[in-house]
């Protein structure tokens, strides 16, 4: 009984359907396709392909490291640092993971019969075990890089001759039974399966300093997206899409030049970086 009154106050069509620009009320059941129809409207089982799609991100991306963005690297000075290996030790594993408390080397010491110098370089072994080598930096910003430079290109390329890219108005006009066309549903989905793709490999990979601030990001991104497809906010969706992913690219670009320690390259693209995200992120975002 009280779940199915949570439930039906969470999706109250009141919450998610305000009425549109005409002053008509709609509910869940006018978004549903109907035969013959020639309007394709968002389906919430369409989002269970962003994740298959995601799953086959994770795969291009280690294949590009691998044929690509790796061996550019090299050759352009990022040198491969082999990882440590540390002899397996239950008690200073444990010390090790208990990572909120400070670790007493004296007391390991005495319970490890090893030196406190050991047990120092032991630690310091593990802790390089679980870091992400420049190598590998240079990499996740290339495989960065490269997606957004295509899924920015790619969005311009299907959102130039849509009227709503122009004149933001038309996001609401029609709403919400807008037709979405094939290259817009393509866009979206391989946008959210990106997000999807960075949770796998966020889990997989050494864990980063920023793991749990990552990780709400990407999770409330994918809501976000989710959300916006259910009720079929895909038109206000591409223009978020647009503007969010124009300075990406720039961000990703400064930190491979920084992990090739061009110091004057760095500075020059984290200028025009600054710049393009104040004006996508403050200025074109809010106010266009």
């Amino acid at each position: 009984m009280v779940l199915n009154t949570v439930y039906s106050l969470i999706w109250n069509e009141k919450w998610w359907f305000p009425k549109n620009i005409s002053g008509h009320k709609y509910g869940w059941q006018d978004l549903e396709n109907r035969a013959g129809s020639k309007i394709y409207l968002p389906q919430i089982w369409d989002i269970q392909w962003a994740l298959v799609f995601g799953i086959g991100l994770v795969f291009i991306r280690y294949i590009l490291e691998k044929i690509l963005l790796a061996p550019l690297a090299i050759k352009l000075g990022i040198q491969v640092r082999r990882s440590p290996h540390v002899a397996k030790n239950q008690i200073l594993e444990a010390a090790y993971r208990r990572k909120k408390k400070p670790v007493d080397v004296e007391v390991l010491s005495k319970q490890t019969d090893m030196t406190v110098r050991q047990v120092e370089v032991w630690m310091r072994d593990r802790k390089k075990m679980d870091s992400h080598t420049t190598l590998q930096k240079f990499c996740d910003s290339g495989w960065h890089f490269l997606f957004y430079v295509t899924a920015f290109t790619y969005g311009i390329s299907v959102m130039w001759n849509k009227p709503w890219f122009s004149k933001t108005i038309d996001c609401w006009v029609g709403w919400p039974l807008q037709n979405v066309t094939n290259d817009i549903y393509w866009y979206y989905m391989i946008e959210l399966a990106f997000y999807w793709s960075l949770i796998f490999t966020l889990i997989s990979d050494p864990k980063r300093a920023d793991f749990y601030q990552m990780f709400v990001h990407h999770v409330a991104t994918i809501v976000l997206m989710n959300f916006s497809w259910m009720v079929n906010f895909v038109r206000i969706g591409t223009l978020v899409l647009i503007v969010h992913d124009v300075a990406d690219p720039l961000l990703e670009l400064t930190k491979m030049v920084n992990y090739l320690k061009w110091k004057r390259s760095t500075d020059c693209i984290f200028v025009v970086f600054v710049i393009s995200w104040i004006t996508s992120r403050h200025i074109v975002f809010p106010y266009a």
